[in-house]
Parts: structure tokens; C-alpha cells; sequence
């Protein structure tokens, strides 16, 4: 071996990984994506639906929401689903006016943390989201916000971001 060859992977090898790993990748999006194509409806408002948001769009945010607004949410449970309701049906607006590509981009983000195993994976919530303890989304949070992979640190600034300024931006708020 020469002293400037380094063992390990060979570019063939390296193509492989990279192919297979794609491979995975693209799977695991189209099988969230077949997932949860249904409207969700509200709690406290069931005549209403949403327009961009699916369900499990939905459902995932509705779970992270209280855990990223703490404190700011009223401490009784129908007043706190009254108000998550209300932030659903604020980030569906607001998502209704964005570009094509960011409904693309939350789309994907929503695929992958609801599929099962994808979820348990990259957040290391081992629950479906609407039985997920606030303990487990806050570690998921954290994990994601100090992670050393971009992916997962805009990912998490996605979530977060989008839940406070939206309702932030609310007068009410």
C-alpha cells in the first residue's frame, strides 16, 4: 500500500453507499407520503378544515406546538386546544400563502417525522405524536437544536420558528 493510499472505501464503494443510501432515502418519502392524505379536523372547531395542512401535518404540530410555546398557552386543557386549534388554523393560513416550494419543503419534513420508522430514528420519539409526553418532544427539540448535523438544526428551526411567529404575530398573543 502506498503511504498516501487511505484504506477504507474506494470511489466504486463510496457510489454504492451513496446510491443505496438515496435509495433508502427516497423510500422512506414516498411511503410518508402515501400516509395521512386525509383533512384534519379541529377539536374545538370541527366545521373548519384545513387547506394545506394534512392531517398528520397537523397532528405533528399540534403535538410540538405546546412544547415550543410554553408558557404562553392557557394552563385549562379546552382553552389550551382552543388556542392550538386556532394555531393550526393560522399556520394553515399562512402556509397558504407561501411559495409551492415551501409547502414542498414542510411537506417532506412532515413525512419524515410521522412515518414510524423514520420518526424513532431522527427524533427518538418512540410514540405516534398525539401520545407523545412533552418530556419526549423536548428532548427531540433540544436534540435537533444542538445537533451537529445542519439537517436536524433547520429542521428544528423550521418547527420552532414557524409555531412562534405565527402565533406571535397574532394580535390576541
Amino acid at each position: 500500500m502506498h503511504p498516501t493510499d487511505l484504506p477504507g472505501v474506494d470511489r466504486r464503494g463510496f457510489l454504492k453507499i451513496g446510491l443505496v443510501g438515496t435509495g433508502l432515502l427516497m423510500g422512506a418519502g414516498m411511503l410518508g407520503a402515501l400516509q395521512g392524505c386525509t383533512t384534519h379536523q379541529l377539536a374545538t372547531q370541527p366545521e373548519r378544515s384545513l387547506k394545506v395542512l394534512r392531517d398528520k401535518d397537523a397532528i405533528i404540530l399540534g403535538a410540538v406546538a405546546p412544547v415550543v410555546l410554553k408558557g404562553a398557552l392557557p394552563a385549562d386543557p379546552a382553552a389550551r386546544q382552543q388556542a392550538v386549534d386556532s394555531l393550526l388554523i393560522q399556520v394553515d393560513e399562512f402556509l397558504s400563502h407561501s411559495s409551492e416550494f415551501a409547502h414542498g419543503e414542510f411537506a417532506k419534513l412532515f413525512d419524515l417525522l410521522y412515518l414510524a420508522p423514520t420518526r424513532v430514528l431522527m427524533t427518538g420519539v418512540w410514540s405516534r405524536w398525539e401520545n407523545a409526553s412533552e418530556g419526549d418532544i423536548e428532548a427531540f427539540l433540544t436534540g435537533w437544536r444542538d445537533s451537529r448535523f445542519n439537517l436536524f438544526r433547520v429542521g428544528y428551526a423550521q418547527l420552532t420558528q414557524l409555531t412562534s411567529l405565527v402565533y406571535y404575530s397574532d394580535p390576541a398573543s
